[in-house]
């Protein structure tokens, strides 16, 4: 499998998707209806992060979001 795929079907399929398309279909669906901190738009962003870093578990994840709330630098893994 080619290293680039991510980068790839990033540029072709998500980076194209309008947020404000996304997020009247997230109201007309009520997705978000019970949700207080993680909402959909934001689980997104943090799942296509993951995917172009590479993070290979949600345990690095949350790693990475706690660093980046602390304002420490982050690594790969």
């Amino acid at each position: 499998m080619d290293n680039n795929t991510i980068k790839t079907v990033f540029k072709e399929y998500i980076h194209p998707l309008d947020s404000k398309v996304i997020q009247k279909m997230i109201d007309h669906a009520e997705i978000d209806k019970y949700v207080k901190k993680l909402d959909v738009l934001t689980f997104t962003r943090l799942f296509i992060q993951a995917q172009l870093k590479g993070l290979p578990s949600l345990r690095r994840v949350s790693e990475n979001v706690k660093r980046k709330k602390n304002g420490t630098k982050t690594s790969r893994y």
